[in-house]
């Protein structure tokens, strides 16, 4: 399903269970803006759509999951050898 059809079917599913953006945010803990950003994505992270999904929303209607990445730059692979001439 692409993105335009998910949004669509997700905004149907709450205004027919006259569920707001902010009865989301106060469940899951977060601004009102932040569900709207959340919700118009492409994908969320895990730890984020288990919390809509615990809240009630229908898992097939959310962006797609994805797994959080560490932050910060990547561990050096080798050690730099200095040469004694």
């Amino acid at each position: 399903m692409d993105s335009r059809t998910r949004r669509a079917e997700l905004q149907s599913w709450l205004l027919k269970r006259d569920i707001s953006q902010q009865t989301i945010a106060e469940a899951v803990g977060i601004s009102r803006q932040r569900v709207s950003c959340y919700l118009c994505s492409e994908s969320l992270t895990r730890s984020v759509w288990d919390r809509f999904v615990e809240a009630g929303l229908p898992a097939d209607l959310l962006p797609e999951p994805r797994e959080q990445f560490k932050r910060g730059r990547k561990p050096r692979t080798g050690k730099l050898v200095r040469q004694e001439a």
